[in-house]
């Protein structure tokens, strides 16, 4: 309605137009070719508003083709990605049901609404992990790493699960280092770099990927591990020193790190500093790794002196039981069997009563006895209770729970770093924190 009155009016006035021109006189021509065309001015003006008509005209019915040729092209796209929007969620409730079946039929209808994106790719890449394709789930996370930022961040989360999954350590570490320089500060991608730093002995790259940490906490500890395994690697004895130092400042309840302190001062020639750092060890902790540097022979130094040296260590420790354990066995060495019963005693009162301290009973009444029958029948007694007794106590990895004689920064069974833990039974398996993060998809 509005359309017509306007060309109504449009043509009122080229009306009222040409009835004014008619008051001139004159004529327009119009020459093309061999033809010549002339009209009064009046008929001109006519014809001209004519023309603005049919073309004003126009241009509105293109103008108006083109939006409805764009509405009804974003109408399809929505009906697509609409589309493409209900099969992946239908795909994240098969991978949540654990169909990766149904998963890759959902996904296979995505693909045809929507093509190529990131999130089809990495679902298509955990649906192929769920219905156990690797080939095809490598191939997803593949493609995505490449895409760029941030999809080739998830790209390589998924490379480094499956890499993980197969025991492949190498590749996924080659994975984490890709997405950490992407994502610096990404937790699993840290925790796979440093692993196979460690493991490979690259205790400087392990040690870069580590915060500062404040004594005494679980990451202070790990610093202090990685430490000792560089400070065993040192050639130079005084920087392999501060090393050992640092590691005890961090972590004073370590062992090892006080028994390789003890052990660098000896070599540096300084057995007073070696004398109070073996002497601070016992005090945070007696262990028997102290307890052996403790034991060991002096230059001009008997058996009853070494005993007397043991004695006051054990006083020094406060009631520590591994530090009573090994005053007895002085004792028990330099044949002071009263002394080596009483410490005996407080070693089991202090809650060492494993094997080892029965077998040594055993010794010393065999030694005390002198062989006799009162003598062979308590030491056999002290058999049948050690055969009973707990376990000596070992290093125990709480990642794998391997168990080892021989403390090490990294797990020779497992490779996992800063593991090994002292007891009398293994730490349960599985303690450690995952190197991967939960799966970045409901369900997975």
């Amino acid at each position: 309605m509005r359309l017509s009155l306007r060309i109504l009016l449009v043509l009122a006035l080229a009306v009222l137009v040409a009835f004014l021109f008619r008051a001139f006189p004159g004529a327009i021509s119009i020459a093309f070719g061999p033809y010549l065309v002339e009209l009064p001015v009046w008929l001109g003006a006519l014809a001209l508003a004519l023309l603005l008509l049919v073309a004003m005209w126009a241009a509105r019915l293109l103008v108006r083709m083109r939006w409805r040729l764009s509405r009804r092209g974003a109408a399809r796209a929505e009906a697509r990605r609409a589309a493409g929007d209900g099969a992946i969620v239908s795909a994240l409730a098969a991978l949540a049901a654990g169909d990766g079946a149904a998963a890759a039929r959902d996904l296979r209808r995505a693909r045809h609404a929507l093509g190529e994106t990131p999130l089809l790719l990495l679902l298509e890449g955990h649906a192929a992990r769920v219905r156990g394709d690797e080939a095809a789930a490598k191939r997803a996370f593949a493609r995505l790493s490449e895409i760029g930022p941030p999809g080739a961040f998830l790209g390589h989360r998924g490379l480094a699960a499956l890499a993980l999954e197969r025991g492949d350590r190498d590749e996924a570490a080659a994975a984490g280092r890709a997405a950490l320089a992407l994502r610096p500060e990404a937790a699993w991608a840290k925790a796979l770099v440093f692993d196979d730093a460690a493991r490979r002995g690259d205790w400087a790259g392990a040690l870069a990927l580590l915060p500062k940490a404040r004594k005494g906490t679980e990451e202070a500890r790990r610093r202090a591990v990685l430490l000792l395994g560089a400070a065993a690697e040192e050639q130079d004895l005084k920087a392999a020193l501060r090393m050992a130092e640092e590691a005890v400042e961090l972590a004073p309840g370590l062992a090892p790190a006080h028994a390789l302190r003890v052990k660098l001062l000896e070599a540096l020639g300084e057995r007073r500093r070696a004398q109070a750092a073996l002497e601070r060890g016992i005090l945070s902790g007696a262990h028997p790794m102290l307890a052996e540097l403790a034991l060991a022979p002096r230059p001009g130094e008997d058996a009853a002196a070494r005993a007397r040296r043991a004695e006051a260590l054990a006083a020094h420790a406060r009631g520590q039981g591994e530090a009573e354990l090994m005053a007895a066995i002085a004792a028990k060495e330099a044949g002071l069997w009263a002394k080596a019963r009483r410490h005996v005693a407080l070693a089991q009162a202090a809650g060492v009563d494993d094997r080892r301290t029965f077998l040594l009973l055993a010794e010393i009444a065999t030694g005390e006895s002198g062989g006799t029958e009162a003598g062979r029948a308590e030491a056999a007694q002290h058999l049948r209770e050690a055969s009973a007794a707990r376990p000596e106590p070992a290093w125990w990895c709480s990642s794998c729970g391997a168990r080892h004689e021989q403390w090490a920064a990294v797990c020779p069974s497992c490779g996992a770093v800063a593991t090994l833990a002292w007891g009398t039974a293994p730490a349960q398996p599985g303690e450690r924190k995952p190197l991967l993060l939960p799966a970045p998809v409901p369900g997975l």
